[in-house]
């Protein structure tokens, strides 16, 4: 088993915390892994991503050419979906889709991402939902690991914010098995 997921977006839609809560929901799971981040100088608003590899063997580069999973929180920055290798599962957010996606040989798994985040109560959540629709359908780690990831890197000292992550995760999981 070897995954090379690529997850982009915008500054402050959480592009790095599902990449890190992923990462460390296989650590957890005693699975080889890589989080290499990347974001430009803007604190908001710049391009964001970051690369995870999750495998069960010997990771030898963190860098990541063309990957077997994508998110996209946004599609505003770029043909994104270029990188991916062909027949790759992309989960993009539809809730904010600009464009059309610009190829038919990829496994195109649209989320509306912001809707169902504002019915759970926050758009800011919406990187959770889309997290917990790529987990339901590859199956990469266990949801438990990514809750346990969720406690261990949020705290636990707001139980209201940490149940929305965790609803959101869930809402998004659902999502999938519609």
């Amino acid at each position: 088993m070897h995954h090379e997921v690529m997850i982009c977006g915008t500054g402050g839609q959480g592009v790095l915390l599902i990449g890190h809560l992923l990462a460390h929901a296989g650590m957890l799971e005693n699975k080889h892994v890589t989080w290499l981040p990347y974001y430009g100088p803007e604190k908001r608003g710049g391009v964001v991503n970051c690369s995870v590899v999750i495998s069960s063997e010997d990771i030898g580069s963190p860098i990541i050419t063309a990957p077997t999973e994508m998110i996209a929180m946004d599609l505003a920055k770029g043909q994104v979906e270029l990188m991916a290798r062909p027949n790759a599962a992309f989960f993009y957010n539809a809730s904010l889709q600009q464009r059309k996606i610009g190829r038919a040989d990829l496994e195109i798994i649209p989320i509306e991402a912001n809707d169902v985040a504002k019915k759970i109560g926050s758009v800011k959540v919406a990187n959770l939902v889309i997290l917990g629709a790529f987990i339901a359908q590859t199956k990469l780690v266990y949801l438990d690991s990514v809750f346990t990831a969720l406690e261990e890197l949020l705290g636990k000292k707001n139980e209201k914010v940490l149940n929305m992550n965790k609803e959101a995760l869930l809402r998004g999981g659902q999502l999938i098995d519609c």
